[in-house]
């Protein structure tokens, strides 16, 4: 269950200008969110992910719950979005600040979930796990 779609959020001269864009994935209305502002939705969660591996979008009505998860039988699940500058950008912008948060549960006492950031080519730098996860990253 393999899905590259290789949708690439490419950030705007508007949030450049700004100094900021918020993306943000809402698993009960099954809808992404950019600065706020409602995306086009056309296949759910899917629709803008770079890529994932066993990964479904779960509701347990009789729990009241909407969630990601891993597929059922599946030792791993992966999901990862991709953020660029557009190439006319690059040499007047750079991300001094990240901010990701990451929210979590598991339902499975052998389960983890494992929030990494890669920057360029550069290796994934692992965050720090807690319930609720915000992370900043400074760069100079």
């Amino acid at each position: 269950d393999d899905i590259t779609n290789g949708f690439v959020y490419s950030i705007n001269n508007e949030e450049c200008e700004k100094g900021f864009i918020s993306i943000e994935y809402n698993s009960i209305l099954d809808k992404y969110f950019r600065n706020g502002i409602e995306e086009n939705k056309k296949d759910g969660w899917i629709d803008k992910v770079y890529s994932s591996s066993n990964i479904q979008r779960k509701i347990e009505k009789d729990w009241k719950m909407v969630y990601l998860s891993r597929k059922k039988l599946n030792n791993n699940g992966i999901i990862s979005w991709f953020i660029q500058f557009k190439s006319e950008q690059e040499q007047f912008y750079q991300f001094h600040r990240i901010n990701i948060q990451c929210p979590s549960t598991t339902f499975d006492q052998y389960a983890q979930v494992i929030c990494q950031l890669q920057i360029g080519d550069q290796q994934f730098i692992d965050l720090p796990q807690s319930i609720f996860q915000i992370y900043f990253i400074e760069f100079y």
